[in-house]
């Protein structure tokens, strides 16, 4: 083992779209124009129009900027939008009854990305079913600056070389188009210049396998080689059109390191009754927030940075289904606010898993249709081709959690002194099924969020 690595490694998360055309004829090719003229920026208490040469990009990560700051009543309606559209979207996602007890993890901010870079592209019904599901209201500009305003918020302020940063978020977008195909110029403007997107063109009729090659080793650089294929030479056909990704790197230190010495080997209580053994680490914190009610317990875990883990754990082994269906975006907010810097014994498994989702049909619950029927879609802000519509969205996630790290800064916040005797000290055993959710300190918006109900089945030795 070495002393470098970091306690969370969650990376390599991957919202993939297809677009495919309906007619097997299209117009001949130009290729993509340039910089778009315009962006936007926060100033005062509204989002501003201004030149795009004044945008500072700090690639491959976001934005910043460098005057304005956070706008109020705005920012907050669009915090509720994406903490709804979070908690729905989990739900319709676990509402199989072929995942019943399986690990899950997936980027509700990330999935939001990309809708938001189609809905730009998308005119009448298609574009009012996505606005619906993302709970936005008004010009799609404010909710992608929000977007980038929660992953840049979760950096913190500190600026690290890539070496030593205790927190790495990066987030990248791309477009890819076939090959002598003629998207709107406007459409390609407004992808460079808000959600600096990468622009390429490839042959999916001509070379399917270059194709995916080049769309693969995108993603691999864009998550640090951890996801090294997202798609495969027979998702290439002659009517694609073009793909949009979105990829986000998530790589963490806790704020509090376990050290691997006391990390054991110990029962995990499943759901279904069966127990098994899998490594526990073994923590004493004294700045870890904790809360308890009646059938689950909180825990919230500071990164490095300004991010956290929220784990959420169940009194009982089979208690986590129910706690996923009564949970609500409003009974986070209580438990944060009840939430107290506390004294707490802490077990927490080792885990590591990947999962991938097909995400159509769990979109269609949330009332978007008419984007993946090819009779109904209306593309037209992208495209002037009939029956432009999304045949595959795509999401590939992996996350691993370990003991290990180095100590980067104090804890933020502290207990306040402790009267006559000694103070009251809990427990948090997560030797059972929990949720968690990764989460920036401003807002509380859900970067990732999943489930662990076999770590052991990711980690089962040193």
């Amino acid at each position: 083992m070495t002393n470098n690595r970091f306690l969370l490694h969650f990376s390599a998360l991957l919202a993939l779209v297809f677009f495919y055309g309906w007619n097997t004829e299209y117009a001949s090719a130009q290729q993509f124009g340039g910089m778009g003229g315009g962006g936007t920026r926060m100033d005062g208490d509204e989002f501003q129009d201004f030149e795009a040469e004044t945008i500072e990009y700090e690639y491959p990560y976001a934005l910043k900027i460098p005057k304005g700051r956070r706008p109020q009543v705005q920012a907050e309606e669009r915090v509720n939008a994406l903490k709804r559209f979070s908690w729905e979207l989990y739900r319709q996602i676990i509402d199989d009854d072929a995942k019943k007890n399986q690990n899950i993890v997936c980027s509700p901010w990330s999935i939001a990305m990309v809708l938001t870079m189609l809905f730009d592209g998308a005119e009448t019904d298609t574009a009012k079913e996505i606005r619906k599901a993302l709970y936005f209201q008004g010009n799609s500009k404010f909710f992608e600056k929000y977007l980038f305003m929660a992953a840049f918020n979760a950096r913190g302020k500190k600026q690290y070389t890539s070496v030593e940063a205790p927190l790495i978020l990066e987030t990248a977008n791309s477009f890819w188009s076939q090959e002598g195909y003629e998207f709107h110029g406007s459409y390609m403007d407004l992808l460079e210049s808000r959600f600096l997107s990468g622009l390429f063109t490839v042959d999916f009729k001509g070379n399917p396998a270059g194709a995916a090659k080049e769309i693969n080793d995108w993603c691999a650089e864009q998550t640090r080689q951890e996801i090294k294929e997202i798609v495969t030479a027979d998702d290439m056909d002659p009517l694609r059109r073009m793909f949009i990704l979105n990829a986000v790197y998530f790589k963490a230190r806790w704020e509090k390191v376990s050290h691997a010495a006391s990390t054991k080997l110990e029962w995990f209580h499943h759901a279904d009754g069966s127990v098994s053994k899998t490594w526990m680490m073994n923590m004493k914190e004294t700045g870890s927030s904790y809360y308890e009610t009646s059938g689950y317990k909180v825990l919230r875990k500071n990164y490095c940075g300004n991010a956290h883990m929220l784990i959420l754990l169940p009194d009982e082994p089979d208690g986590l289904a129910e706690l996923e269906k009564t949970l609500t975006p409003k009974k986070l907010r209580q438990i944060d606010d009840k939430s107290k810097y506390q004294f707490v014994n802490i077990k927490i498994p080792r885990f590591a898993f990947d999962h991938g989702e097909e995400l159509i049909e769990t979109l269609r619950k949330l009332g978007v249709e008419s984007a993946f029927d090819p009779a109904k879609a209306d593309f037209t802000k992208m495209t002037d081709e009939k029956g432009f519509f999304i045949d595959v969205f795509r999401q590939k996630a992996m996350i691993k959690v370990d003991e290990e790290g180095t100590v980067a800064s104090a804890i933020t916040g502290g207990v306040g002194g402790m009267g006559g005797g000694p103070p009251k000290v809990y427990t948090f055993y997560a030797d059972r099924p929990f949720l968690f959710l990764i989460r920036e300190n401003t807002d509380n918006s859900i970067l990732f969020m999943g489930r662990v109900h076999h770590p052991e089945k990711a980690d089962e030795g040193e």
